[in-house]
């Protein structure tokens, strides 16, 4: 075959494959070597590059790319295969070389966008992204129109989390006069992502009026209102949404779930209802309306939605749904309420005020109460006239406890007898 047609490359790749499965490497590598020895075919060296390459012969495959790339210096694929090779042997100069060469042959945004991202790959494996920084801030003096140079600073930025200095980019973007709707977009995605609300909520009106026809803005701009805490405004955007679509059942929906999601129970099932209004063949909202109430507790009104749909469908596929819905629901009804332990009262853990007569209660008393000493007895009994029946904390002695005398015997005794309370006298 290879003798028949030697201009089909593919082959020779054949017959090569076929001496590397037989265990004739040597032969295989003959192929390359007879093939490329008198060709000026790019097409054979990129070829025999990756036949090199996937054995492992790295050198002879950047040789026979350097050969390809001779013959098409313009080919960018080939140029890329190259620096991939230069990476994957930590040849990182050259890979550099490489981009720098396609950055200035590049005839298309995609071709740039690939160099640098590249060279931030160089740079991060060398840790020195810093200094790549430096050099793309660089390259905007000399070109403050490369949209692509932005894009790859706001990448560097983001990877380091300086999202306001990622934003600061294709800020700068914008004010050079790249005011396209993907820069502004990936602008908006930082403000948010960032939370700065007051700048995405500008933002996205400024997008809104590059797109009006676009209704998923509108939606995405009620959304950001309720985050920054405008509720009201957001309903706003919201009515002004359905007043734009007109009569469409669907987006009445959309806006009963997001009064949903937003806690608005009784404003979602109204919403619902207009769509039920709007589209009566279509019992999915009244489905929904019962699914909302559910959700909120109201299992008996949730049946009566789900009966009323059961009344109106011929579809036994949708009736057997409904009567699956009303299955749960009556299960959730009729299960058994699980009885709640009473709740133990502060106030009944203490005694009725007349059984606590004399004693001195701090907290719910303990149920068992300290003994005094003796000599706690014997310093009471010390005490001047005119301390009788007066409470000292100070009077308490801090010495060791001294063996209980008689009275303290049977002051113990008549405490014991009234567990439950707690008194220091």
């Amino acid at each position: 075959m290879t003798e028949l047609k030697p201009e089909n490359i593919g082959n020779f790749q054949m017959l090569s494959n076929a001496y590397k499965n037989a265990g004739q490497n040597d032969k295989a590598v003959m192929v390359w070597e007879d093939l490329t020895r008198d060709s000026n075919d790019a097409k054979v060296f990129m070829q025999a590059a990756t036949f090199y390459k996937e054995g492992n012969d790295i050198e002879k495959a950047i040789a026979a790319m350097k050969k390809a790339i001779e013959l098409e210096p313009d080919n960018v694929s080939y140029l890329q295969a190259i620096e991939g090779l230069y990476i994957s042997t930590n040849k990182f100069d050259e890979a550099e070389l490489v981009c720098n060469k396609v950055l200035t042959c590049a005839k298309a945004s995609w071709q740039k966008e690939w160099a640098n991202s590249e060279l931030i790959k160089i740079y991060q494996k060398q840790n020195k992204l810093a200094d790549l920084i430096v050099k793309f801030e660089k390259d905007l003096e000399q070109s403050p129109k490369e949209i692509t140079i932005y894009k790859s600073l706001v990448d560097l930025y983001k990877g380091n989390a300086e999202l306001d200095k990622a934003a600061g980019a294709y800020e700068r973007a914008i004010a050079q006069g790249l005011n396209d709707r993907d820069t502004n977009n990936k602008l908006l995605d930082l403000y948010e992502r960032s939370n700065k609300l007051d700048k995405a909520e500008i933002q996205l009106k400024k997008i809104i009026g590059m797109a009006p026809q676009e209704n998923a803005l509108y939606e995405r701009l009620a959304n950001l209102l309720f985050k920054a805490g405008k509720k009201e405004d957001a309903k706003r955007v919201w009515n002004e949404l359905l007043a734009k679509v007109g009569n469409d059942a669907r987006m009445f929906s959309r806006y009963g779930d997001k009064l949903n999601e937003w806690g608005d129970v009784n404003g979602a099932v109204a919403q619902n209802r207009k769509a039920q209004a709007l589209d009566v063949k279509n019992l999915s909202y009244t489905i929904r309306i019962a699914d909302i109430l559910a959700g909120k507790g109201d299992f008996n009104a949730a049946k009566k939605e789900l009966n009323d749909v059961i009344a109106k469908t011929t579809d036994t596929r949708i009736k057997q749904e409904v009567e699956r819905k009303i299955k749960d629901i009556e299960a959730k009804l009729n299960a058994p309420k699980a009885a709640l332990a009473k709740p133990v009262v502060a106030k009944e853990l203490k005694q009725k005020p007349s059984e606590k007569k004399g004693f001195f209660s701090i907290f719910d008393a303990p149920k068992t109460v300290p003994v005094k000493s003796a000599a706690a007895v014997e310093q009471k009994q010390k005490l001047p006239e005119n301390k009788k029946g007066f409470f000292s904390i100070f009077d308490v002695p801090k010495q060791a406890p001294a063996k209980p005398t008689a009275v303290a015997e049977q002051k113990q005794k008549s405490t014991e007898k009234k567990k439950g309370f707690f008194s220091i006298e």
